[in-house]
């Protein structure tokens, strides 16, 4: 049995979780849901463990150490896949809540599944068991199947070459300016953004927008940081970055 161990696991946690292992070869049954907020468990007695959250990674950890499966100088956050003694503590230190709010904890979490149900398979699964577990749909599925829809790409490059045709950015007077206008946008080739000149943003904007300001910090750091797209999510009224 793969345990799969959260702390303070909320509502539909599980079915995240379950969406993704579900694209992999794991047999039905072999994943167990554990909340350490609210269970008194056992995990000594586990052998497959998939902790997730650095809460439930260090408190797994901590009882790990005192059963003597794991050595005190292992540093927490490791993975330890042992095939000789039948033992697997795998980690991933993003929350449940975190992995959807970006494609970088997106593309983590699949490296991380991928990889527990590799090792998961190798160790307990007996060879004829293995029959015909295949990834669903094709050989390897891509982390945009795992995307939720509010979300969008942009290429920073793009970006600032049109917002360099849409406004003067050297102009001294360029936010006073600006102020008299309600937006404009930004047609890029991976979806229109709506750019606020100012802090008046309706309540219901239902198009992915920005303000001016943050639009070109953002710009700022993308390029120092020599970072090809920038990806914005939609949440609680404003743009997450």
């Amino acid at each position: 049995m793969l345990n799969i161990i959260t702390y303070d696991m909320k509502s539909g946690d599980k079915d995240v979780i379950n969406m993704i292992f579900s694209h992999l070869p794991i047999a039905d049954g072999c994943i167990s849901f554990h909340d350490l907020k609210h269970e008194d468990l056992n995990i000594e007695n586990m052998n497959a463990i998939f902790a997730i959250g650095k809460v439930s990674i260090r408190m797994v950890a901590r009882s790990l150490i005192k059963a003597g499966k794991i050595g005190q100088s292992t540093f927490v956050g490791n993975d330890i896949y042992n095939k000789k003694s039948k033992f697997l503590f795998m980690n991933a230190s993003v929350s449940i809540s975190e992995i959807m709010t970006s494609q970088e904890n997106k593309e983590f979490i699949w490296d991380k599944v991928k990889t527990v149900v590799e090792y998961y398979n190798d160790i307990f699964l007996d060879i004829e068991d293995s029959d015909g577990l295949k990834v669903k749909d094709q050989e390897d599925i891509k982390v945009k199947d795992i995307e939720d829809i509010g979300t969008s790409k942009y290429n920073s490059a793009e970006m600032l070459n049109l917002l360099f045709d849409k406004i003067n950015l050297s102009d001294p007077g360029l936010m006073k300016s600006l102020s008299k206008y309600d937006k404009f946008i930004l047609n890029t080739s991976s979806g229109d953004l709506v750019v606020y000149p100012t802090n008046r943003i309706p309540d219901k904007e239902e198009e992915f927008f920005i303000t001016l300001k943050d639009l070109i910090v953002l710009l700022k750091f993308s390029d120092i940081l020599d970072v090809e797209t920038i990806m914005l999510s939609r949440g609680d009224g404003a743009i997450n970055k």
